[in-house]
């Protein structure tokens, strides 16, 4: 069956049943994957937090990548793995009376999902710093099939208007079950188990392994530190997203007299991760070399710790402003800087901003205390999964 023929028979099907049915329509998740990671977090939230206020949710993944969060789901039946197949992805929403897309960075079959009258919603997650121009004004065409375009923070805004032209965009910013995040279970996770004293400072670096978070740099930043002190560790949590880098940073760690001061803990369920973040470090460190609106910072610090982050202007709160620390990026400019030059970067250990971060790091080791206060007086409820749902159900006028 080619590609005419298709469509004009889920055309026809699709316009019998919006004809017939008096059913509330479903949202679909459109997804590249859904093992684990910050994007995918976000749309498990979001498919629980529909379902919350009675709208049907389902996930529908591109890729045979779906691992992980599967087993968080209602349903397995809630998911379907499309791989491809056209077919598939229309006949799973006609069956599910799904007419509303919400597409997250994926824009599979956005055009013909368009044309076959469905409402077309796309989140931007990070700044597209790996787009070339040609791949900029296909992804501009590609946008003119959105009903709505939602940044998830001002700064991914402001970066997806500079290369699109297109102004037209809403912000939500990502939220978290905030619940997940107070749990204390001081059994799982002691500094003795990971030998680390109670007098060190430590450091979590909370994120995905991979190129944009430069976890290589970090053993820079430590070799600095220790020619001055020996009494602060980083700590790193996170899956491994990209194997390849994955493998680079062990090898440079081995070869570092850093390497004793630097350990990878691994994936941690967000159950588990209240409790490490709440019993261990002292404050966090996110250099990344590009960033969205990461969920990393959002739960350290509602679980109290300063971070020292890069600076990309990615929150427009004061009062979380007040408990970051904001640090060059290892380049000039994001706006001009080339993504071969970003995946260049994040395998060096030394960059432009190495001695900068370092002196940080030690001056939040003596100060990171001082900070308890500012904690207080952040509105946390602009974080949580609720308001990111009502924004968004306001956006599908289905609120």
């Amino acid at each position: 069956m080619n590609k005419l023929v298709l469509f004009l028979y889920w055309k026809t099907r699709f316009f019998l049943k919006d004809l017939l049915s008096e059913e509330k329509p479903a949202v679909g998740l459109v997804v590249s994957s859904f093992d684990k990671g910050g994007l995918e977090q976000i749309v498990l939230n979001l498919y629980h937090g529909y379902k919350k206020r009675g709208i049907k949710a389902f996930i529908l993944c591109q890729s045979k990548n779906a691992k992980t969060f599967v087993e968080r789901l209602d349903e397995t039946t809630d998911i379907r793995i499309v791989d491809n197949n056209i077919n598939d992805f229309f006949n799973y929403c006609y069956k599910n009376n799904i007419r509303i897309l919400h597409y997250h960075t994926n824009t599979f079959l956005m055009r013909y999902a368009k044309f076959l009258g469905f409402k077309i919603y796309y989140t931007i997650h990070n700044v597209y710093v790996w787009f070339s121009n040609d791949d900029w004004n296909k992804y501009k065409q590609t946008m003119r099939y959105c009903d709505q375009i939602v940044a998830v923070s001002e700064w991914t805004k402001k970066y997806f208007s500079s290369k699109t032209n297109i102004v037209d965009i809403e912000v939500v910013q990502n939220g978290i079950d905030l619940s997940n995040l107070n749990a204390i279970d001081k059994y799982a996770f002691t500094r003795k188990k990971l030998g680390i004293k109670e007098s060190d400072k430590v450091f979590v670096h909370l994120a995905s392994i991979n190129e944009a978070k430069h976890q290589v740099a970090l053993i820079g930043i430590m070799e600095r530190i220790l020619k001055v002190r020996k009494d602060i560790f980083f700590l790193l949590v996170g899956n491994v997203l990209n194997y390849k880098y994955y493998s680079l940073l062990k090898k440079k760690l081995a070869k570092s007299h850093a390497s004793r001061y630097i350990k990878y803990i691994g994936y941690l369920s967000q159950h588990d991760l209240s409790s490490f973040l709440r019993t261990i470090p002292n404050a966090a460190i996110l250099p990344s070399l590009y960033e969205g609106s990461s969920l990393s910072v959002i739960e350290c610090i509602y679980c109290g710790l300063p971070v020292i982050v890069s600076n990309f202007s990615v929150y427009d709160d004061d009062s979380v402003n007040s408990v970051l620390l904001p640090v060059s990026p290892a380049y000039d400019d994001i706006n001009s800087v080339t993504f071969s030059k970003i995946i260049k970067l994040s395998k060096i250990k030394n960059n432009s901003n190495t001695d900068e971060v370092a002196r940080t790091v030690i001056d939040l080791a003596d100060t990171h205390s001082k900070y308890k206060e500012s904690f207080s007086k952040i509105n946390f409820s602009q974080f949580s999964t609720e308001t990111m749902v009502d924004k968004y159900l306001k956006i599908f006028n289905l609120d």
